[in-house]
């Protein structure tokens, strides 16, 4: 679907920002301040991310509309909250009414849930400082920025989870290292089989009442005279080097 010039260039712009944020974090900060120079009317914006178990995520386009939405997010008594818990529908309304003013200036308020997975929802949040003043192309655009960023957040976690498991097989190769390393010092020491040093080091593990690796460590220690080395660090690519895969959309005329 062809993309009228505005947008071709407000969407290249935070694709631009979204492949050098170095971190989740940067990722949602540049989500808000794009959708505060791109998205027509937008004074202020926030992205909240959640995940069950997880504390909840705050990102602002300035210090106190992030700091603003963490409260509401806190006693869930923000636009965002209430968009989290009706996924996939967008909100409009005016902040407050005209005789008792916002005391930030908000008039209006438009949330943009998204569903990332089970229990992983992002909600971009834009701020107005005037009466309602998002056209269509503007909510067809806040649509889209939320897309993005729901897209931006879904591979920067899963790089996370790629790095803890990397993480998690380095140590376990690490430990198995030590454990085999000791394994071949009683096999020499002893002069028995590896079966039986395998034994040998488990009852001393349980005998000392200390993890079989910390176990295998004495022994290396004890033999060698020095702690057993930790392996090289596993080196994985940097999360920001891949570029956000873009998503086509043809709700969006």
């Amino acid at each position: 679907m062809r993309l009228s010039p505005d947008r071709a260039r407000a969407l290249t712009t935070l694709h631009t920002l979204l492949a050098v944020a170095p971190d989740l974090d940067h990722v949602l900060e540049a989500v808000t301040h794009a959708a505060v120079e791109q998205v027509p009317g937008t004074a202020h914006a926030t992205l909240v991310l959640t995940r069950t178990g997880n504390e909840d995520r705050v990102a602002g386009s300035d210090p106190v509309t992030a700091q603003r939405e963490r409260a509401d997010q806190a006693t869930e008594g923000g636009l965002a909250s209430e968009a989290l818990h009706r996924c996939h529908r967008v909100l409009v309304r005016v902040a407050e009414p005209a005789g008792r003013p916002d005391p930030a200036g908000l008039r209006s308020v438009a949330a943009f849930p998204r569903q990332i997975s089970n229990g992983v929802h992002v909600a971009l949040t834009l701020y107005a400082e005037s009466g309602y003043v998002w056209d269509t192309d503007a909510i067809i655009l806040a649509e889209e920025f939320t897309d993005e960023a729901a897209d931006a957040v879904r591979l920067r976690l899963r790089d996370q989870e790629h790095a803890a498991e990397a993480a998690e097989l380095t140590a376990d190769l690490a430990s198995r290292g030590v454990v085999e390393r000791a394994v071949g010092a009683i096999v020499a020491t002893s002069r028995c089989t590896p079966d039986e040093a395998r034994d040998i080091l488990r009852r001393s593990s349980e005998e000392l009442d200390v993890d079989l690796v910390d176990a295998a460590a004495a022994v290396i220690q004890e033999v060698s005279g020095g702690a057993p080395t930790a392996p090289a660090p596993f080196v994985g690519r940097e999360p920001h080097s891949r570029p956000v895969e873009r998503r086509s959309s043809g709700r969006h005329t």
